[in-house]
């Protein structure tokens, strides 16, 4: 337990005022003086970590932060570091002292409550003031969870410890305690897989990196079995099972190796795409990733890390990547990076973010993430799938996923569509430029003037839409085309304007007339009616 890393922990945020009792409270639940405590007013000034076993709760990361009301000369970068803990933590605690409520507490329970996460009320120092019932009932009408404690009482430490035991696993997240399949799911009890794992300058000496550990254990808690082994000896298993195996995992630097020697009925995928299902949103991320065609010369682009480490010489997030989009765009793109826990408060500045697989935390402040990006309308991606879609592989990992494998697809179908409609646009745009020419428009323009008048058309329109069509000047109108005079526009404007059935007959029959008196029984084709005014007369 000692050894588990902060991203497989429930994360504990401890919030409150100053001098509340917060780090003292620390100190009690880890029977130990993990944090400084004073009488003076803001003396926790940075973020305090204590990693525990909780039994039977678990491993957690308690996080003690600073108080809300400092008001100290460094009070306000204190305190934006505390309220970076809001975004990190999966239970809060808030800890106040007896009959004290006020703008700070209503601030973190509304944290907790716009979070959907789950808030534990501690009443501290009791030994000095016990809290009234009126008090008591108030705070339950706000929050049920609470705990009452002395965390200077040592002599009763057992009982508050149990006390916030019991209010934790009550209040957990489900998925702490029952977390969703690394990869057990993607092959049957009894099942193999094949995992490609490269020995290079990256790899750590003596052990393998987390997450390919992670898949690892998943594999045998679900009762498959896994052949492990570098890519130069990939093809050796595959060629010498005597079955075929469930699935193929792969490094995404040697996904194109992967590819090329997987059977094709055999599922495959990569580490990192693994973990983009198993800590974020698997197809929000592949959605991202189709952002990369949309960038234009300039864009920024984000390399986001969850963790720091030194970078090597040809390092994935810094080099490689950069290197392989800024190949696949042939543009020159402006490149970020930013790792650890600081999350840049920029993302508004940035086209696209590229993500690692996010195995240093928790799925929680991986969704945060993803959350953020969407918030500001910046595709976000990770880095597998974006590897997988810039070698061209992308729809072919994505086969043990069947939803987001059909999102891709979608997605792409859509740009096609969209290139196909831009090529055609750019046909009917050139054929434009070749067809309809200025001087020949002008030809048949009346002193400068469009020959075909829009807005008095527009305006006989509107304006005798607006009356009821008078019958006996409608009769007038027909009676004066039979007589094979030209119509005005306003004459015009008032037959389209004709609903009565008896009218329109007589319409009908008057038009039929007309026809006959100017071309007898011929059939006669008509010349194209002007549409708009850039008809050129070249028919044919």
């Amino acid at each position: 337990m000692r050894k588990t890393p902060k991203s497989l922990r429930l994360h504990i945020g401890l919030f409150g005022r100053t001098n509340v009792g917060k780090s003292s409270f620390l100190n009690m639940i880890s029977a130990q003086d993990v944090a400084i405590t004073s009488s003076l007013p803001g003396t926790t000034t940075d973020v305090v970590e204590k990693t525990m076993e909780l039994l039977p709760l678990g491993p957690v990361v308690f996080l003690d932060t600073g108080g809300l009301d400092d008001s100290s000369a460094l009070s306000k970068l204190r305190i934006k570091k505390t309220k970076k803990i809001f975004d990190i933590s999966d239970i809060f605690v808030l800890i106040i002292e007896s009959n004290v409520w006020g703008q700070y507490e209503d601030f973190v329970l509304n944290e907790a409550v716009q979070g959907k996460l789950p808030c534990i009320v501690v009443i501290n120092k009791i030994d000095i003031v016990y809290p009234g019932d009126d008090f008591i009932q108030e705070i339950q009408g706000k929050n049920k969870n609470i705990v009452l404690c002395s965390s200077v009482d040592k002599m009763n430490r057992d009982s508050y410890v149990e006390a916030l035991k019991k209010e934790l696993i009550r209040v957990c997240p489900e998925d702490f305690f029952r977390p969703p399949p690394l990869v057990g799911d993607l092959l049957p009890a009894g099942g193999t897989a094949v995992l490609m794992i490269p020995i290079d300058l990256e790899a750590p000496k003596g052990r393998l990196i987390l997450p390919q550990v992670q898949v690892l254990r998943d594999i045998l808690d679900n009762d498959a079995a896994a052949v492990v082994v570098k890519e130069r000896e990939y093809r050796h298993p595959l060629d010498n099972l005597k079955k075929l195996p469930d699935i193929c995992i792969c490094d995404s630097q040697v996904v194109l190796k992967m590819v090329a020697d997987t059977p094709k009925e055999v599922k495959c995928t990569t580490f990192s795409i693994v973990f983009s299902r198993y800590k974020g949103d698997l197809i929000e991320m592949v959605r991202g990733v189709i952002a990369i065609e949309s960038l234009k010369p300039g864009d920024k682009v984000l390399i986001a890390e969850a963790c720091s480490h030194h970078p090597i010489g040809e390092d994935i997030g810094r080099v490689k990547i950069p290197r392989w989009l800024c190949q696949y765009t042939g543009m020159d793109l402006v490149i970020d990076v930013c790792s650890g826990h600081d999350y840049p408060e920029n993302l508004k500045d940035y086209k696209l973010i590229i993500h690692c697989g996010g195995c240093m935390i928790t799925r929680r402040q991986m969704l945060f993430r993803i959350q953020q990006a969407k918030k500001t309308g910046v595709p976000i991606t990770n880095y597998g799938i974006c590897i997988s879609f810039l070698q061209g592989v992308l729809e072919r990992v994505l086969s043990p996923f069947p939803a987001a494998g059909d999102g891709y697809k979608r997605e792409i179908l859509k740009i096609k569509r969209s290139l196909k409609m831009t090529v055609e646009l750019n046909k009917l745009n050139s054929w434009i430029k070749d067809r309809i020419k200025k001087e020949e428009i002008i030809k048949y323009q009346d002193k400068g003037k469009d020959f075909i008048p829009e807005q008095e058309i527009i305006s006989k329109l509107d304006l005798n839409s607006k009356k009821e069509p008078d019958n006996l000047r409608i009769k007038d109108i027909l009676l004066k085309s039979l007589e094979i005079q030209t119509l005005t526009p306003d004459e015009t404007a008032a037959l389209l304007m004709v609903k009565d059935k008896k009218i329109l007959e007589e319409m009908m029959k008057t038009a039929l007339e007309v026809k006959k008196k100017v071309y007898d029984n011929r059939i006669v084709t008509f010349a194209p009616l002007y549409l708009n005014n850039l008809c050129i007369n070249n028919c044919v």
